[in-house]
């Protein structure tokens, strides 16, 4: 993965792109989506361990073409609609957006796996999921949000794959001011036009951050351990 600094370099479509037909309430939203789509399309790479592969044997109803669509690279268009449909289901801010990112980037680190055609979307998927859970304290209860969003997957499978991803992150869901500011300024500073760019968060929301994060960190880290050290059933 990159790290902040390296944005700016990274960024090469989003600060003049066009999207036909994509259109988002939030136009701060559009912005932040549009910006983090094109850094992760510039560092999709060609094999995973986080793949969709491997549930092709056990999704027999996939035609050819699903098939060649899931394993296609996937383009700037793919990518911001994919995080736009996420976003209007779940009516986040463009914040989650950049903790999102900051999410992402702890995972390749951990993990050395790359991005991939077959696993950019099921990451994008945990790693807003658990954006949304840290910025605003809050879950989407609804599965069939998460359907609407991305049926390939079952409500056990998507259940699964968070959990998998917040171990290969060591449950560290934890966000410093300090580290929402250096992503949020990296990334504003990519955008040719900033006026469409969420304004920086203020010492309460900060407050809030610290505080939702760190609790769940310590939750989910806490739930883990509690399982792992549970008896075995004879």
């Amino acid at each position: 993965m990159v790290a902040p600094g390296q944005l700016s370099r990274l960024y090469s479509t989003a600060s003049g792109a066009s999207l036909a037909g994509g259109t988002v309430t939030n136009p701060d939203s559009k912005t932040t989506i549009l910006a983090i789509s094109s850094i992760l399309l510039n560092i999709v790479q060609e094999d995973s361990k986080f793949s969709e592969e491997r549930y092709f044997p056990d999704k027999p109803f996939l035609s050819e073409e699903q098939v060649a669509m899931l394993r296609a690279p996937p383009t700037l268009e793919n990518m911001f609609e994919f995080i736009q449909t996420f976003q209007s289901c779940a009516r986040f801010g463009p914040e989650c957006c950049i903790v999102a990112l900051v999410l992402i980037n702890r995972f390749f680190n951990q993990s050395g796996s790359p991005l991939l055609p077959c696993n950019w979307r099921p990451l994008v998927l945990c790693a807003l999921m658990l954006a949304q859970k840290v910025w605003e304290d809050k879950r989407m209860e609804s599965m069939v949000d998460y359907s609407y969003i991305y049926p390939f997957f079952s409500a056990h499978e998507i259940n699964a794959l968070e959990k998998k991803f917040l171990t290969l992150i060591n449950f560290n869901v934890y966000i410093k001011r300090a580290v929402y500011v250096r992503y949020y300024f990296e990334l504003r500073a990519v955008v040719k036009n900033d006026e469409d760019f969420p304004q920086p968060i203020d010492t309460v929301t900060a407050a809030q951050l610290d505080k939702f994060s760190g609790h769940l960190q310590e939750t989910f880290r806490a739930n883990h351990q509690v399982k792992t050290e549970m008896p075995k059933r004879l």
